[in-house]
């Protein structure tokens, strides 16, 4: 059966990416469906596998493995908790605001974090 292009109708979300955003940003602030706890030698942080494996194909590798367990957890050695809260921020929210001198910590964190 063919469909003439003036039978289709699109709807289109304008506001998806706001939306989505503040939802994963809300999220997390509340600690609502968190599914893994990253771990530095200082500080932990809840977060949800889903959005670390959509940024990161570091953790889309290690969380694959724990595909059908309740609750992950992962230990980064070698990554501060600054560099980390940061990479997390930026992985809610696609911004964050980092000094010029923490730069060089950062970019081991992302590079290592892929």
């Amino acid at each position: 059966m063919e469909t003439e292009s003036d039978d289709l109708l699109q709807l289109r979300w304008d506001n998806f990416g706001n939306s989505v955003i503040a939802s994963f940003k809300r999220f997390r602030g509340e600690e609502k469906f968190c599914d893994v706890t990253l771990w530095t030698e200082k500080e932990c942080f809840k977060c949800h596998q889903v959005i670390l494996s959509a940024s990161s194909s570091f953790f889309e590798r290690i969380l694959c493995r724990n595909q059908g367990t309740s609750h992950a957890s992962v230990y980064l050695h070698g990554i501060s908790s600054k560099s980390l809260r940061s990479l997390v921020t930026f992985m809610y929210e696609a911004e964050f605001t980092i000094s010029q001198e923490d730069i060089p910590e950062l970019l081991h964190a992302a590079s290592v974090l892929e």
